[in-house]
């Protein structure tokens, strides 16, 4: 189900504003090799490199909320497909 990865941000999120922390400190798990991961790339200040990697995104983390045309580059990537926005779609 769609609303699982969303659950998942908003208990992360609230654990961490609940121990007076902030949510971007906490270090979730992390599948496949971390350094090609978005979050990696941005904490290195790879942001050329990270514009090619999100033109057109096909998954997002349900970690950090960040989008990606692979889902390599994330570390726990859900299909941005499967997510519905409750918006019906233009005629």
């Amino acid at each position: 189900m769609w609303w699982a990865p969303v659950q998942r941000i908003l208990k992360w999120a609230l654990l961490a504003t609940s121990e007076g922390g902030d949510p971007a400190s906490l270090s979730l798990p992390c599948d496949g090799n971390h350094e090609t991961h978005i979050c990696a790339l941005a904490a290195r200040k790879g942001f050329s490199e990270i514009k090619s990697l999100t033109e057109k995104p096909a998954f997002v983390c349900t970690n950090c909320g960040r989008v990606a045309l692979s889902e390599q580059n994330l570390c726990k990537p859900f299909v941005l497909d499967k997510i519905s926005t409750g918006i019906p779609p233009l005629s």
